[in-house]
């Protein structure tokens, strides 16, 4: 009996060595990092033939790393920031759950007499309670002075409440039903398809999940609005100072990833802020290089509005 026993023993122990032996290259354990300005998740899973995430913790099963990163969250998060590296540059992508919290922001005063009704993204998106901000639209330039005049059209809550002109040009809008709206029309025509907040910039990344090709090759740091098919909002936004820059395509590539079905191109390069809880995260400059101090003062932008 006693010798049954250890015979079975033995073809258990040399089974589960040639089981080990031979998945050993297809398991990989690995510590994936998400940040949250509301708690910390840090979570320990299993890659199965470099395809499945399994959260050990939660019994969660995800289809890959990116999923992961942007489902994995606390009940109660609204949003979490992730340190992200887009073709060599600093970034964040910001995973905001809810769209309806997603609204314009616009700077206190237009077209005053000494270009000083611009805000940096900072004081906006404290006037306005917001706990995450964007810059957004671009604004005159006359080469000697940055005017505090709105370029094209800005909608909130379903009224223009800007425009400097009257024709049909790309809006970048949250609708009614918070959406996402990538569309090429007036501020009216976009109104009655349900534009609830908009403003102009471009160009479009990516639209009803086919990218966007032919786009101008340009290094900046950038900064872009997206949105999954599941309705979650994603904010990349990457460093410039002492980065390259990256192109379009860079940004589609790394979108994509994340299965973002519409993304846009909002205002960058020296314009680039992003606020987290009254903190600029990223590190503006200007055109020659320095530093600007709380970022650059503009017309408008993106905020992130929780409920009271």
């Amino acid at each position: 009996m006693k010798t049954k026993i250890l015979i079975i023993i033995n073809i258990f122990l040399i089974s589960l060595l040639l089981i080990t032996t031979f998945y050993k290259e297809n398991i990989t354990s690995y510590l994936l990092k998400s940040k949250n300005k509301t708690a910390t998740i840090e979570y320990e899973t299993i890659k199965f033939n470099e395809n499945k995430v399994i959260d050990i913790k939660t019994d969660k099963i995800y289809d890959n790393e990116y999923e992961a990163q942007i489902l994995n969250k606390e009940d109660n998060n609204y949003y979490k920031i992730i340190d992200v590296t887009v073709a060599n540059n600093k970034g964040w992508l910001v995973v905001v759950y809810d769209p309806s919290t997603v609204r314009i922001m616009k700077s206190h005063a237009f077209k005053t007499a000494n270009n000083s009704g611009k805000d940096n993204i900072l004081d906006m998106t404290k006037n306005y309670n917001a706990i995450i901000g964007v810059n957004g639209g671009g604004f005159y330039d006359d080469g000697v002075v940055s005017k505090d005049i709105p370029f094209g059209y800005i909608i909130e809550n379903g009224k223009i409440i800007y425009q400097s002109h009257n024709h049909k040009s790309d809006l970048i809008g949250m609708s009614n039903d918070n959406k996402l709206m990538l569309i090429h029309a007036t501020g009216e025509e976009a109104i009655k398809q349900g534009m609830r907040d908009a403003l102009e910039f471009g160009p479009f990344l990516i639209q009803d999940g086919v990218r966007k090709t032919n786009l101008k090759v340009s290094y900046a740091s950038r900064n872009i609005i997206a949105q999954r098919k599941d309705g979650i909002i994603l904010f990349l936004v990457t460093e410039g100072a002492s980065y390259r820059g990256i192109t379009f395509d860079d940004c589609i590539d790394f979108l994509l990833k994340y299965d973002v079905v519409n993304a846009a191109n909002l205002d960058g390069g020296a314009s680039t802020q992003l606020v987290v809880k009254n903190k600029l995260l990223n590190n503006p400059k200007n055109a020659y290089g320095i530093p600007i101090k709380n970022g650059r003062t503009v017309v408008n932008g993106w905020g992130v509005i929780l409920p009271n």
